[in-house]
C-alpha cells in the first residue's frame, strides 16, 4: 500500500439567532470580503479514474512487469479484459469554467516474475483546465523482489519509497473530450506524455550517498509506439446542493424555520466565505448582488465556512409574523456568500407557512423541581417554563398554591426570570401536603398549570 496521500491542493425585521453581527450592519452584498482561499473545495463524491499505462506496462506477455490484480491495494482494481487499471474518486472539485481538481484513491502494481521488479502507481490526482489539458500526478515507488525465476512478489525491498511525482502531461485535448450532464462529468480519451519528473524518479539516483538503482523497465518507459502513455478517462459525480425544509414552531411569537442543507460548498471562488440562507417570496431568488435589495428577505441567516462540514449544514431562522402577507407564496433560498461570485449554491425551496396560527399563542411546558419541607426544615420549588418555540422565552407571573396539614394555604406570585421562579415552602406538620404550580400565560403564551402531592416527613 501506498503512503499517505499528499494534498495539493438582512432581514427587515426578523434575524436568525446565529446570524453573525456584522449582516445587518453591511448588507447582504457588502459584507468584508474573507482572506483569499484556493478554489479547490471538495464537491466530487463518486466516480473513478482509468487508466492502461502504456500498452507495453498493461501487457500479459511473459518477461514484462506485468499488472499484479493481487497486489493492487483498494480501492483500485484491475480489469483483466480489457486491461485498464481503475482508482476511485476520493475528492476534488469541478469549476464553473470547466477545469477540474480531481483526487484518486488505490494502488496499482506491475510486477514481473522474471526479474521481481515492481512498480506501485498510487493515489492519483489530476488538475485539468477546461480542455482537458494538465498534469495527473501520484504515488510513486518501485523496487525488486528476491529469489530466482519464477519470483514470487515481494514488496519488502524498496529501492525508491513513495513520493508524488508527475506522471503524464495532458495535451491535445479539446473540450469535446468533456461531457456534462446534471451532476455527472466526463473526460474520455486524455492524450499527454511522460511527465519528465516520472522519467527522472524511476532512473534511480546515482547521486545519493548509497546509489539507488533504476526501475529495470525505465527504457520502456518513453516515447515509442507502445511506451508511449495510455490515454486518460475521468467520471466523476458532483455534489448537487438540495435543502430539506420544516417549519417547528408557528404561533404570534413567530415562525421558527429549520433548514438542513445538503451538497454545499463554503468555497467556489476565492473570497467565498459560506453561504447565506433567506426566507423571501417564492418565485426566483430576489437580487442579492446590493443592500437596496435586502428588504425582500423576512430573515437571512449567513453560514460561515465553518458550519458547512462535509458539504452539509444545518440553520434556524425566526420569521416575524407581521411581515407575513397570508396571500403570498415564500420559500426558503440560498446562495453563495459574500459578493455572490457564482450561482452554484443557489436554491429555492417552497416554505409552507400555517397562517392560521400565527395569531395564537404558543404553547409552553411547565416542570417543578420541588425540595420537600420537612417538620423542622423548610423547602422550595423550582418552576420552569418553557416555550415549545425555541426562539422565545416565556414571560409573566407564576403562582404557586401550597397547602400543609393543619396549616392556611400559601399562595406565591412571582415575576418569571429567564423563564424560571423560586419559590420557598414553609416547615409543615407530619402528613400530606398539596402543591399547585401555574403559569398564568400572556399575549404570546398559553397558561400551564401542574399539581403535587407528597407526604411531610419528620
Amino acid at each position: 500500500m501506498s503512503s499517505t496521500t499528499e494534498r495539493r491542493s438582512l432581514p427587515r425585521r426578523a434575524v436568525a439567532a446565529t446570524t453573525a453581527a456584522g449582516l445587518t450592519a453591511a448588507g447582504l452584498a457588502l459584507l468584508p470580503t474573507a482572506p483569499a482561499q484556493a478554489a479547490v473545495t471538495d464537491d466530487v463524491v463518486a466516480g473513478t479514474a482509468s487508466w492502461g499505462v502504456s500498452t507495453y506496462l498493461n501487457s500479459a506477455s511473459m518477461g514484462r512487469p506485468n499488472p499484479y490484480a493481487a497486489g493492487y491495494g483498494a480501492p483500485a482494481a484491475f480489469d483483466a479484459e480489457t486491461r485498464i487499471s481503475s482508482w476511485a474518486a476520493t475528492g476534488g472539485a469541478v469549476h464553473a469554467d470547466g477545469s477540474a481538481d480531481l483526487e484518486f484513491s488505490g494502488t496499482s502494481v506491475n510486477f514481473a516474475t522474471t526479474s521481481g521488479s515492481w512498480l506501485k502507481i498510487g493515489d492519483l490526482h489530476a488538475e485539468l483546465d477546461a480542455d482537458g489539458n494538465g498534469t495527473v500526478s501520484g504515488l510513486v515507488s518501485y523496487g525488486m523482489a528476491p529469489g530466482s525465476y519464477p519470483i514470487a512478489y515481494d514488496d519488502s525491498v524498496t529501492h525508491r519509497a513513495p513520493e508524488r511525482v508527475d506522471l503524464v502531461d495532458l495535451a491535445g485535448n479539446s473540450a469535446g473530450d468533456r461531457v456534462a450532464e446534471g451532476a455527472g462529468v466526463t473526460w474520455t480519451g486524455l492524450d499527454g506524455t511522460w511527465a519528465a519528473e516520472l522519467i527522472d524518479f524511476v532512473d534511480g539516483d546515482d547521486e545519493a550517498d548509497s546509489a539507488v538503482p533504476a526501475f529495470p523497465y525505465v527504457t520502456q518507459i518513453n516515447e515509442e509506439a507502445d511506451r508511449t502513455p495510455s490515454p486518460f478517462s475521468f467520471a466523476v459525480e458532483t455534489a448537487t446542493p438540495s435543502v430539506e425544509v420544516a417549519t417547528t414552531c408557528t404561533s404570534v411569537k413567530g415562525v421558527e424555520v429549520l433548514a438542513t442543507g445538503d451538497g454545499f460548498r463554503a468555497v467556489t471562488n476565492p473570497g467565498d466565505a459560506g453561504v447565506y440562507v433567506g426566507v423571501a417570496p417564492a418565485g426566483g431568488l430576489p437580487e442579492v448582488d446590493s443592500r437596496e435589495e435586502e428588504s425582500a428577505f423576512l430573515a437571512t441567516d449567513w453560514v460561515m465556512p465553518s458550519r458547512i462540514v462535509g458539504g452539509a449544514f444545518t440553520s434556524a431562522l425566526t420569521v416575524d409574523p407581521a411581515d407575513v402577507d397570508p396571500a403570498t407564496d415564500y420559500a426558503v433560498y440560498t446562495w453563495q456568500a459574500h459578493a455572490h461570485s457564482n450561482a452554484t449554491q443557489d436554491t429555492e425551496t417552497p416554505l409552507a407557512i400555517d397562517t392560521a396560527a400565527l395569531t395564537s399563542k404558543s404553547p409552553v411546558g411547565l416542570r417543578a423541581t420541588v425540595k420537600r419541607p420537612r417538620v423542622m426544615k423548610a423547602g422550595s420549588v423550582l418552576a420552569k417554563v418553557r416555550s415549545t418555540c425555541a426562539s422565545a422565552t416565556p414571560k409573566g407571573k407564576v403562582r404557586v398554591s401550597y397547602q400543609a396539614k393543619g396549616a392556611p394555604k400559601k399562595v406565591v406570585t412571582k415575576v418569571v426570570r429567564g423563564g424560571e421562579v423560586t419559590v420557598r415552602l414553609p416547615r409543615s406538620k407530619k402528613g400530606k401536603a398539596t402543591l399547585s404550580v401555574r403559569y398564568l400565560g400572556n399575549a404570546g403564551f398559553e397558561a400551564a398549570k401542574l399539581t403535587r402531592t407528597f407526604k411531610v416527613r419528620k
